[in-house]
């Protein structure tokens, strides 16, 4: 969980205010080189503490125990809160690892676009038998954004995992300097 809250973050402070960043059917590492041409990116998030809240607002997969059904239920829309640091060399120049994930040989951007104030991306990746995709879609300015991500991860029928959808939101708004108490963001 913790590393959904970081990678958003990092994805942003990727983004200065040069070019905009297209790629359709790119592997993690073609849309980490486009966005180290355009140098970073389309949009400018300034160096600072964020307070991030990350929010699951769906859950379904089909054959959930109750209990569990009954604990998720429960926890929808509860955000979880994070204090990011990004620096001034975040902000500048990311490393381009942000856009790969952990499993980026797995996975291919079915559509990626960044541009000023916005991001809109499609990504698929194979875990074993299963398919996940995920969207990410945003708005931003200097001091914060907000995105909104799904997933729809399909697998064989009957197995754990099988079918599940997710929904959640993620928030982020620059409070101050860097306090050297947060995690550190891109």
């Amino acid at each position: 969980m913790k590393r959904a809250l970081i990678v958003p973050l990092a994805v942003l402070a990727a983004c200065q205010h040069k070019n905009s960043v297209t790629a359709d059917n790119a592997s993690t590492g073609e849309v980490a080189a486009k966005v180290a041409a355009a140098g970073g990116g389309p949009i400018a998030l300034a160096p600072g503490h964020y307070d991030m809240t990350y929010a699951v607002t769906k859950v379904d997969m089909p054959g959930m125990p109750p209990a569990v059904a009954q604990s998720i239920k429960g926890s929808l829309g509860k955000g979880m809160t994070a204090p990011i640091c990004v620096t001034e060399a975040d902000a500048k120049k990311p490393a381009a690892s942000i856009f790969a994930g952990a499993n980026s040989k797995a996975c291919t951007y079915d559509h990626f676009a960044m541009a000023t104030g916005s991001i809109d991306a499609t990504m698929t990746c194979q875990a074993g038998p299963a398919t996940a995709t995920s969207t990410i879609k945003g708005s931003f300015t200097g001091d914060g954004f907000h995105m909104d991500v799904g997933t729809i991860t399909k697998g064989p029928a009957g197995q754990p995992m099988g079918a599940m959808t997710m929904a959640a939101t993620i928030d982020a708004h620059r409070t101050g300097a860097c306090t050297g108490s947060e995690r550190h963001g891109a």
